[in-house]
């Protein structure tokens, strides 16, 4: 109950931030949990008929290990989603920075057109719908242009 509660407070602060509850150290109360009701388990079926709840050491364990199971689920998840997204712009930034010559300032001939779209999400309100226009070399020559996926999206 305390596992879920504590979720609960994380996972609201998160959302008013618009974050996901990435704290694998929660981790450590199912655990703590499984440990306890085991050890009531064993003083129980010690106590030689003189202590009772079992039933009570047995709905502990079961919710300790599906909700630690169940968020270990969700870090994984996690984990996979953000590591799939950072293969797949390196992968996207590396094409973009194979095919601009950096001896041709001001002509980008070699440079893709600008197709990229932004779109607007809650994580990242600062990011504009569509993008207007595509240069390769803005601002003036001293200025390193950003590049990656999203670069013709960032301000001017």
């Amino acid at each position: 109950m305390f596992f879920a509660v504590l979720l609960l407070v994380f996972a609201f602060g998160a959302l008013r931030q618009g974050q996901s509850v990435i704290m694998p150290e929660l981790l450590i109360v199912p655990l703590i949990a499984i440990v306890l009701s085991f050890a009531a388990r064993r003083q129980i079926n010690n106590s030689e008929g003189t202590r009772i709840g079992i039933k009570f050491c047995n709905q502990a364990w079961w919710i300790a290990v599906i909700g630690g199971f169940g968020y270990l689920a969700y870090l994984g998840g996690i984990y996979y989603a953000i590591n799939s997204d950072a293969r797949t712009a390196f992968r996207n930034w590396s094409a973009a920075v194979v095919k601009v010559n950096p001896l041709e300032r001001g002509t980008s001939t070699s440079a893709p057109p600008c197709t990229a779209r932004c779109h607007r999400t809650s994580r990242r309100p600062w990011l504009p719908q569509t993008t207007a226009s595509c240069r390769a070399w803005p601002g003036p020559a001293d200025r390193v242009p950003p590049v990656g996926p999203r670069a013709s999206c960032l301000p001017q």
